[in-house]
């Protein structure tokens, strides 16, 4: 499938040279591996006096960042303990988040936390948690903001600009292309965000069948449409969420970043519930979209 993402005005990393970039890394490592070595023919000189030529380094990927919050502030970062150590917190110097916001960020060492944790990735619990912390030295981010932390000179290459959605509805023409795809009618649908010039980020809903119910994530350009499916059963009051009553509601979405490397398209997707907040990184995969690399589950919840 062609990437309809790709136009002027756009970043992408194909335009610095992404041929051997490792992606779907696990979120916690470092940089990426140098590229293959060249062979002795053509790194050392029949000169004795010449040594080895130096060997071109792959670029950093992106993918090798954590997701993590801003304080009420909005002039801390905080990648909260939730695996395995970061091998080098202190590499993660760019974060992108609030519809491509970003920030440049100083490490600050590690936050010991504090008996008063809630358990609760919010604010006012800020410095109570256990993590990894970051001062915020350029940017202008919101009071607890969820923001994805990347090597520096890593992430701009592959960001893609973006622009807020309208709440539209999909064309007729796409939607009828998803609608065959699915083999659903489509109850509703809402543009979320604009992608470069010409794609857009939409939520769609399906007509429910008996309690079987489905919606999808879409990107929708000139060469076609890309999709994540998030099927559901409706028990009781709750679906998808806990008490969203089998609905969707498209201001509990948020677009956290877009980017594109040699593998395709990626978003970052924040989901509010109404116990916490879900952020994924939507992976291109052909036609489809897939969760996969780091991701952050930050529990809110009042009581």
């Amino acid at each position: 499938m062609k990437k309809f993402w790709q136009r002027p005005g756009v970043w992408f990393l194909g335009c610095v040279c992404v041929a051997g970039l490792a992606v779907l890394a696990w979120p916690r490592t470092g940089p990426a591996e140098p590229a293959s070595s060249q062979t002795a023919e053509s790194c050392v000189s029949s000169s004795a006096s010449q040594g080895a030529a130096s060997q071109p380094e792959a670029p950093a990927d992106w993918m090798d960042g954590s997701f993590g919050f801003t304080n009420g502030a909005g002039d801390a970062f905080l990648v909260p303990r939730m695996g395995p150590e970061l091998e080098a917190p202190e590499q993660l110097t760019r974060a992108v988040g609030e519809n491509g916001v970003v920030l440049q960020l100083t490490y600050a060492g590690w936050q010991e936390g504090t008996a008063q944790d809630t358990g609760r990735f919010t604010a006012d619990n800020f410095d109570n948690i256990p993590g990894w912390r970051y001062t915020v030295t350029e940017g202008t981010p919101g009071s607890g903001k969820t923001y994805y932390a990347a090597l520096e000179n890593a992430l701009e290459p592959a960001l893609l600009e973006t622009r807020l959605g309208d709440g539209r509805p999909l064309d007729e023409t796409a939607a009828a292309e998803l609608e065959a795809e699915k083999g659903r009618a489509i109850q509703n649908s809402w543009q979320l965000a604009g992608l470069g010039e010409e794609a857009e980020f939409y939520l769609v809903l399906f007509a429910p069948e008996g309690e079987d119910l489905l919606a999808s994530v879409v990107v929708s350009g000139p060469e076609g449409l890309l999709s994540k499916d998030y099927p559901a059963q409706l028990n009781g009051g709750s679906a998808w969420r806990v008490d969203d009553g089998g609905t969707m509601d498209p201001s509990l979405f948020q677009l956290v970043f877009a980017a594109e490397d040699a593998q395709g398209l990626a978003l970052g997707i924040s989901w509010l519930g109404a116990e916490g907040e879900s952020t994924v990184i939507l992976r291109q995969n052909g036609s489809a979209l897939e969760e996969t690399g780091p991701s952050l589950y930050r529990y809110t919840a009042i009581g």
